[in-house]
């Protein structure tokens, strides 16, 4: 059970460690303040679980155990939104993801700065991720276990996977057709 009591001692103590102070600014469904730091905008949450596993929280890639536990078959469009570069230049499928970490070692794609990668290639370096994950049907660890994004099986929903996933359709090849003049580079679309 959460305990308000607990969880000022833990935000208590990290700021001592940081040795700054903070203005509170919620204790409900967890506590929350802006850290006094000039110039920059720093937040601490002190998380409740009680409130993250009644919200249907993230596992994280199978990393957090208390997560509902599922196997994902809707789409996820995740990667095809953003571009996740952690702070060692590890591109990483989504955010839901850590680079540091052995669990996730398959879902680091490349590294920036590391044998000429620069971020086109990073991100072209996504494409067999995205493919993997455009339709309905299993997914691959680590994210064969992510509820973040899901979508329901439904006729609608079933459709849209069908025509994202479906290489053929003129619009597809169109907008494939203009990527590739833009970045120049057709042959690795």
């Amino acid at each position: 059970m959460y305990d308000d009591a607990v969880a000022h001692r833990y935000h208590d103590r990290f700021l001592e460690r940081i040795g700054r102070t903070a203005r509170i600014t919620g204790t409900r469904p967890e506590l929350a303040s802006y850290v006094d730091v000039p110039g920059l905008e720093m937040m601490i949450h002190v998380r409740n679980v009680a409130s993250m596993v009644a919200s249907d929280f993230s596992d994280r890639g199978g990393l957090i155990q208390l997560a509902r536990k599922t196997s994902r078959v809707a789409p996820c469009y995740a990667p095809f939104k953003h571009l996740v570069i952690d702070w060692d230049g590890s591109v990483v499928v989504c955010c839901q993801l850590r680079s540091d970490t052995v669990k996730h070692a398959s879902a680091v794609v490349a590294k920036i700065g590391q044998d000429g990668v620069g971020l086109v290639d990073a991100y072209v370096a996504l494409g067999p991720w995205r493919k993997s994950l455009k339709g309905f049907g299993p997914k691959a660890a680590p994210c064969g276990s992510c509820n973040v994004y899901e979508y329901a099986d439904n006729p609608a929903s079933l459709l849209v996977g069908r025509l994202v996933g479906e290489e053929q359709l003129p619009g597809v090849q169109i907008l494939k057709r203009s990527a590739s003049r833009l970045i120049g580079k057709t042959k690795r679309l």
